[in-house]
């Protein structure tokens, strides 16, 4: 059974899954159940490919219990793939978070600038940019782990890159919310980790330089006059 759509509007946490019970096997987290009637379920969550699926595993010979798999109709199957839903419905309780932070700034830029966010990537539709009106980029929005951040955690976030001036960049990183930037130029961007109670406010402010800076650096008109030689 999968479940994958859930990371449209949730990301996983790794911290709250290894307490809810998940083992992590070669970048992949496994939650087993116990036995029911000689078959237990297994819950597969990829943070990376953002896939999250149940299986039913025969316990006597350790393989793939095919009834639940195809549809069979017995009521063990349907009782089985009930029971599924429900151990499905607590892990995503318990162990995604709503990226309503992203979707707070997705709404800001939209009525402040009338930005919706571009999906250049291809096979990427998670990691968004948002550009002024001359195509500029003024913030990348993506998903990463805090290791990527310089953290010791595998634990996913949301974060967005964003334009500023140097003496911002050198102040802001407090390890929590704003970081030195993740591949981009670290004098000039800076990464937010777009956690449910950062200050939107302040937030809001940033990105507004950000749009800013980059907005008024492409309309410059760096091009000088040439002087008229007088050959006279």
């Amino acid at each position: 059974m999968e479940y994958t759509h859930i990371f449209e509007k949730y990301r996983f946490s790794t911290d709250k899954a290894e307490k809810f019970g998940f083992k992590k096997k070669s970048g992949q987290y496994v939650y087993k159940t116990e036995e029911y009637g000689g078959v237990y379920l297994v819950f597969t969550v990829d943070p990376a490919k953002k896939t999250f699926s149940a299986h039913a595993v025969d316990s006597e010979f350790d393989e793939i219990y095919r009834m639940f798999e195809v549809g069979g109709s017995s009521s063990f199957a349907n009782g089985l793939r009930d029971k599924a839903n429900e151990i499905a419905d607590r892990i995503i309780s318990e162990c995604f978070e709503d990226k309503q932070t992203r979707g707070r700034v997705f709404s800001y830029v939209y009525e402040k600038y009338g930005t919706t966010p571009d999906y250049p990537f291809e096979d990427d539709d998670d990691t968004a940019v948002l550009r002024c009106e001359n195509g500029k980029w003024y913030a990348l929005v993506m998903s990463l782990t805090y290791r990527q951040l310089g953290i010791d955690s595998d634990e996913a976030v949301d974060v967005m890159n964003i334009k500023l001036p140097p003496e911002k960049i050198q102040t802001l990183p407090d390890g929590k919310y704003y970081f030195k930037c993740y591949h981009m130029n670290k004098k000039y961007w800076i990464s937010v980790a777009l956690l449910d109670n950062i200050d939107f406010e302040k937030l809001s402010r940033l990105i507004d330089e950000s749009h800013d800076i980059v907005e008024k650096k492409a309309t410059k008109c760096p091009k000088k006059d040439k002087k008229v030689q007088n050959k006279n």
